[in-house]
């Protein structure tokens, strides 16, 4: 996109030194007295003024039209409608890892994190899941972030292995590739959630810029997943230690 935008400007600037030069060159036979080559040249530098105003206009539409496309794919892509996934100049970068401690059995916090995708989601969480298929130890399912932009749509294949490790693996979204897990472990005081994963995007310097915006709001994301799944996981902790 920025090598349009720079041929666009390129193409804005070159009949206006054109005409630079060619005015200056006529302005010296005028300055030589003949009035021959005078008259003709006032003649072509009229002609150049209006060719020169007709490139302006060219190059203004050219650089509008590269601006709005410009617009549109990155709205697209932002919203995750638009997936460039060509591997070229693909770079990847770590997510994490990152430890939560949470003060919970794992079987626990595997199942507040399992339960909304293996069984029917909660009402409460429909506005950012949408389970479009699911099997036994597998499922297809779309993540709904609010951005800037809008609403970016997610889908992503999420793999389970009750009780120590769930992975998602991206199928559509911002970037062409995502893996990323949650790793339970036992520990005296509940369990640690490790996260942990990947993030590759293409076309090398300007996939490593979208690349840092993204990965920005994905660590958001997933930092607000798990303080909630913490609080829930917690709660049901504390609910069955009264119990007992």
């Amino acid at each position: 996109m920025e090598v349009l935008v720079r041929r666009a400007r390129e193409a804005r600037d070159w009949p206006r030194e054109l005409r630079r030069q060619q005015l200056a060159a006529r302005r010296r036979d005028v300055a030589e007295g003949d009035s021959a080559a005078s008259g003709a040249s006032l003649l072509e530098a009229a002609l150049l003024s209006a060719n020169y105003a007709a490139a302006v206009r060219t190059a203004l539409v050219a650089s509008a039209g590269v601006a709005f496309v410009g617009r549109v794919v990155y709205g697209l892509v932002a919203r995750g409608q638009l997936t460039l996934d060509t591997g070229i100049g693909r770079r990847n970068r770590p997510l994490g890892p990152v430890h939560f401690d949470i003060a919970a059995p794992r079987e626990t916090v595997f199942d507040v994190i399992a339960t909304p995708y293996l069984d029917r989601t909660p009402r409460a969480l429909q506005s950012g899941l949408a389970v479009w298929e699911r099997g036994s130890d597998m499922v297809l399912a779309a993540h709904l972030t609010d951005v800037k932009c809008g609403t970016t749509t997610t889908v992503e294949t999420v793999r389970f292995e009750r009780p120590e490790r769930i992975d998602f693996r991206v199928v559509r979204g911002p970037v062409p590739h995502v893996a990323e897990s949650f790793l339970l472990e036992e520990t005296e005081k509940g369990t640690r959630l490790t996260w942990d994963g990947e993030m590759g995007t293409d076309f090398w310097a300007a996939g490593r810029w979208w690349g840092g915006r993204v990965a920005g709001h994905w660590e958001r994301a997933v930092q607000r997943s798990i303080t909630a799944v913490t609080a829930e996981a917690e709660r049901r902790a504390a609910r069955l230690a009264r119990l007992d």
